[in-house]
């Protein structure tokens, strides 16, 4: 979709613009949707949407542009718009390439369509939706039926200054089909939605008819229901939807983003109990095959398998690099460590992140913080400083360090 060629000079710009760390991410989405309504076809409709956003990390401090002109003049205007608001541009001297070492990763094929969108026509497709429609038709009071075809396929790149080059083809194809049943002036409706990460393969694991017909009988079912009584009842979440909602109740309060703020309700909860036994909540993304099942994520990472709560305890959160660097989890393990090194028989302890600039778990007033109450313990602390320096904001830390006023500097080199 993008060259490396054109990345790589776009990322190497950023990194000596001032960046801490620099990605791009680039999607081309191919979206058809077909819709037949009572025994006719009402629609028809097809769509490319395609894009690139560059993301700048300056420390924590994230900016972030976009456009949908995948040209170098296109990336590098919505590059500069970003240094330039940033107060980066010219920074650093602009010779060079930036010396980036890609990673290719290639794509496994995982989640590979077995029947690709290629191989039927328009008539295929049309041929499925009607007999998913007349599947519906199974009760004079059946009185309409609508039954679409939804396909997404997308190309997704990601690559970054920390040489991450990954890209990935996603299919998903959904089969909708929504029956209205009437009695008299009771109306109520059913539907019936099943997708996957799949082609038109979807249709032999569900076939239209079957599709149609559960349809259906929900309607009919639902005409016939009694209205629900008002009061206090047990709730039974099911497969499917109930997975939304409990993302929604529960899931965003396990973003780091949101928990390295204190901005959720379990934040410094880990190992602690925060739902009933019966609750056991899982984010994976690597379900053969599902709905929402990648071979990596956003960030160019491979998608994992995370247990967040386990029988009503709180294990995990979900990680992204801005809430890795926030020190949602790991600034809480360094605070631990470091506790132990208080009290362990040991009279110097070097402090500091020596080699790798991208990982932010403490932040400079931490370091010091740290080292105060070292000190204080009777240690003797010589701050460490980075080993090589690739950006002006590297720079900055270490004049931060060496005017601290009352630690020992230790002046790494490579």
């Amino acid at each position: 979709m993008l060259k490396l060629e054109l990345v790589e000079a776009v990322l190497a710009r950023a990194l000596k613009g001032g960046a801490d760390f620099a990605e791009v991410y680039a999607q081309r989405a191919k979206k058809r949707r077909m819709k037949v309504r009572q025994g006719a076809l009402e629609e028809a409709l097809s769509g490319l949407d395609y894009g690139a956003g560059v993301r700048l990390f300056f420390g924590t401090e994230v900016v972030y542009a976009y456009t949908n002109d995948l040209t170098q003049e296109g990336l590098m205007e919505a590059l500069e718009t970003l240094l330039r608001a940033k107060g980066a541009l010219g920074k650093v001297d602009e010779g060079g390439k930036g010396g980036l070492d890609f990673r290719k990763a290639t794509p496994k094929g995982l989640h590979a369509p077995k029947v690709p969108y290629g191989e039927k026509d328009k008539r295929y497709r049309l041929e499925r939706l009607l007999e998913a429609e007349a599947g519906a038709r199974i009760a004079p009071a059946i009185k309409q039926v609508e039954a679409s075809l939804l396909e997404w396929e997308e190309e997704v790149l990601v690559a970054n200054t920390e040489g991450v080059f990954a890209e990935e083809k996603r299919v998903r194809t959904r089969l909708f089909v929504l029956a209205v049943a009437q009695d008299g002036a009771e109306v109520q409706t059913g539907y019936s939605a099943p997708g996957k990460s799949v082609g038109l393969e979807l249709f032999d694991l569900y076939p239209p008819k079957a599709v149609g017909e559960k349809a259906a009988r929900q309607a009919l079912t639902n005409r016939k229901a009694r209205p629900a009584p008002a009061g206090t009842f047990p709730v039974v979440v099911g497969p499917g939807f109930g997975g939304v909602l409990f993302h929604e109740a529960v899931g965003h309060l396990l973003e780091t983003t949101s928990v390295a703020r204190k901005a959720s309700v379990l934040a410094d909860k880990l190992g602690e109990v925060v739902a009933s036994p019966a609750v056991t909540y899982i984010d994976d993304g690597t379900l053969p095959h599902a709905w929402g099942s990648t071979e990596m994520d956003d960030e160019g990472r491979p998608t994992e398998r995370t247990v967040l709560i386990e029988k009503g305890v709180l294990k995990s959160y979900m990680v992204d690099r801005l809430g890795h660097l926030l020190g949602a989890i790991d600034q809480a393990k360094l605070d631990a460590f470091y506790a132990t090194v208080a009290a362990a028989p040991v009279d110097v302890v070097y402090l500091g992140e020596a080699v790798c600039s991208r990982r932010h778990e403490y932040r400079h007033a931490d370091w010091i913080a740290t080292a105060e109450r070292l000190a204080d313990a009777g240690k003797e602390v010589v701050l460490s400083a980075q080993a090589l320096m690739e950006s002006e904001s590297d720079l900055k830390a270490l004049r931060r360090l060496a005017a601290n006023g009352r630690f020992l500097l230790e002046a790494n080199d490579m």
